[in-house]
């Protein structure tokens, strides 16, 4: 939009296609009112607004003559329509299912996780402590999954690892973000373990020179993946089972020894607690009564203490 020195504003035509609003195109498609005004053809505006009046002639729609200027971004549309055109497909998915709250979906994507998991054949260039190798397990494995995790977690590490340990298995890895500076974050951290020329950097404007010569340094460049070695099950299996010791419910009391160490911590502080393994011998009704005695003997608290104060304590 220009104008000249005193003169209206008028506005003139940029590089670009002409296109009808997609948003509005889908809105008339709900109301079955088809408008295939072709501006490949006609870039005529008035000719598209008088074609539009006839589509509409038979609606409550009206066409008024009044112009609106605005910046409008449509890229989102080219997703909704790509979920319009997959709907069932993407249905059939266990991840869309299980972001969408189905439970049994989620088991069964959880159940695919083996609970001993050997690490030994994974191939990283940087450390990754057990729940991040177990994502560049599930990664190799092929698993859907969302890796969760506060800032300064390691998540772009654990990508990193997780890139690596798939080109090292002779697999590509598309690696897309939203923002530039995670990119530039799992990038610089595959250049700094010698993994720069495997990499090929499609965000913003690239040549394609620049595209020939890392084909070429990718293909000239011969690289040796270090295989660090991981904790096998032994070492997995022995953590787990100290888990699973402290969470596991005693058939005998009903509740688990990390249950009864939170139950002591909340009714007192400081507390050291040494529990004896007699202890996790009692029933539930044995430790019941004994409760049921305790409370006895604090309602008999006060007599008992009037009771001995006529007592002196004689030593011999």
């Amino acid at each position: 939009m220009t104008r000249k020195i005193y003169d209206e504003y008028y506005i003139e035509s940029v590089q670009g296609d002409i296109f009808f609003n997609p948003v509005l195109r889908e809105k008339l498609d709900q109301f079955n009112i088809k408008f295939d005004f072709n501006f490949d053809e006609n870039l005529n505006i008035m000719d598209a607004i008088k074609s539009f009046k006839s589509a509409i002639k038979e609606t409550k729609w009206e066409v008024k003559n009044s112009v609106y200027l605005g910046i409008i971004s449509f890229t989102n549309n080219i997703i909704y329509n790509d979920l319009k055109a997959n709907h069932a497909l993407i249905m059939k998915n266990d991840l869309t299912r299980a972001l969408a709250g189905d439970f049994d979906t989620v088991k069964k994507l959880n159940a695919m996780m083996p609970d001993n998991i050997d690490y030994s054949g994974i191939i990283t260039a940087m450390d990754a402590d057990s729940s991040q190798l177990k994502a560049v397990y599930a990664a190799r494995h092929g698993a859907s999954f969302i890796l969760n995790g506060p800032p300064g977690t390691g998540k772009s590490q654990t990508i990193a690892n997780i890139i690596i340990d798939s080109i090292s298995n002779g697999k590509s890895v598309l690696f897309v973000s939203e923002k530039k500076a995670a990119i530039d974050v799992v990038r610089r951290r595959l250049e700094e373990n010698g993994f720069g020329d495997f990499l090929l950097d499609l965000h913003g404007n690239i040549s394609k020179s620049d595209v020939i010569k890392s084909f070429y340094k990718s293909i000239d460049s011969e690289k040796n993946i270090r295989n660090e070695p991981m904790p096998g099950d032994r070492y997995t299996g022995v953590l787990n089972g100290y888990v699973n010791s402290l969470h596991q419910i005693r058939e005998n009391s009903g509740i688990s020894v990390y249950d009864a160490a939170c139950r002591i911590i909340k009714s007192k502080t400081n507390v050291r607690i040494d529990i004896d393994d007699k202890v996790l011998k009692y029933k539930y009704d044995d430790i019941e009564n004994i409760r049921f005695q305790l409370a006895e003997l604090a309602d008999y608290y006060d007599i008992i203490r009037d009771y001995f104060k006529g007592f002196q304590r004689v030593s011999t």
